[in-house]
């Protein structure tokens, strides 16, 4: 994939990660990060390369959690609605149509705040782009959001305290914008105000609520310089990962269930960062026991909460249908094209 359609394809997102080939390979099958990740005191992550969670609690903490509400918004076409996540299942609580067509798109959920949506983003226009953003309330009201700053919207960053801040492209390379991709960038924050950065704010990632799988047990192990495979032993048989793949970091991963053990894997191809700067040259893939499951599109929420696309359905953008999950425990199937939770996050390669 070429830089510049890597650039364009963020236009979902909530999160920004970044990578750290520093970092030494994990030794142990806990879910601690080969990234840099800081958990602040109240518990809502950042990370900059938005892997792994850690902490204290397990398995028996996703049932406790359970009686948290929380919310989802999801679109289908024009529509967006607003779910309420109860214990055991999800409240229809507002509807709303967005103006302008169907280029809508779900672009952010900040803690405590309202959802953000925009329409006419991510594509390859420099200063002319004129992207239109918008808020949707907790009762279904859109109310156009004033942005400030020039150029394609290329990534949109919840940090852990609530602020969003866009990225924008406001130069792309003149020769060949394909390979050249974007050479002058911008931030700008548009919630709780507005203001303007130099460097890529840090993403907001929620915290793991699992923290292992006794079942399973994952290993990275280093073969060469700059290359790493993961692995994966159950029920006394070990199956190697990513053997044809030339890792060049090591993989990291986050415990989504431990019962069937589910993790989401974290991984670097070799030449997957090449032809310019990208905010997370990452690939992410689900790991059900020790069978990779590439190509599903993951989105990560509060309290344990994750979605999967449904196999089958599409990736990412227009997905048509997710499996809405707490812990080990499914809660919903939602027929939708795209899907968000309130302060979560999800890879910017699958968008």
């Amino acid at each position: 994939m070429t830089t510049w359609k890597r650039s364009v394809g963020l236009i979902g997102l909530i999160g920004v990660a970044g990578c750290d080939k520093s970092s030494s390979p994990s030794t142990s099958g806990s879910a601690t990060p080969n990234v840099s990740v800081t958990w602040p005191s109240d518990a809502t992550a950042t990370a900059s390369g938005n892997d792994a969670g850690t902490g204290d609690a397990g398995p028996s903490d996703a049932a406790a959690a359970s009686t948290i509400t929380a919310r989802l918004a999801l679109r289908r076409g024009t529509t967006v609605e607003i779910h309420a996540i109860e214990a055991k299942q999800l409240v229809k609580t507002a509807s709303t149509t967005l103006p302008g067509g169907e280029d809508g798109r779900l672009l952010a959920w900040p803690r405590s705040g309202s959802l953000i949506v925009g329409r006419g983003v991510g594509t390859m226009k420099g200063l002319k782009a004129r992207p239109v953003l918008g808020t949707i309330s907790e009762g279904g009201k859109y109310t156009t959001l004033n942005q400030p700053g020039t150029g394609d919207i290329v990534g949109v960053i919840t940090t852990s305290t609530g602020e969003v801040w866009l990225e924008r492209c406001q130069k792309w390379g003149e020769d060949n914008p394909e390979e050249e991709g974007c050479i002058k960038r911008g931030f700008v924050r548009i919630v709780p105000t507005t203001g303007t950065g130099r460097k890529r704010p840090t993403q907001g990632t929620p915290p793991a609520v699992i923290t292992t799988a006794p079942a399973v047990k994952l290993v990275v192990r280093k073969l060469a310089e700059d290359q790493f495979v993961l692995d994966c032993t159950a029920g006394g048989k070990t199956t190697t990962l990513f053997e044809d793949a030339q890792l060049y970091e090591p993989p990291t991963w986050r415990w989504l269930s431990a019962d069937p053990p589910i993790s989401f894997v974290r991984s670097v191809p070799a030449g997957s960062g090449e032809g310019g700067e990208v905010a997370d040259p990452a690939s992410y893939d689900l790991l059900r026991q020790c069978r990779l499951q590439e190509g599903t599109s993951v989105r990560l929420g509060p309290d344990g909460l994750w979605a999967e696309s449904v196999a089958g359905s599409g990736i990412g953008i227009d997905a048509t249908k997710y499996d809405v999950w707490r812990g080990d425990q499914k809660l919903a199937t939602l027929e939708a094209d795209e899907l968000i939770f309130e302060a979560g996050w999800h890879p910017t390669s699958q968008q």
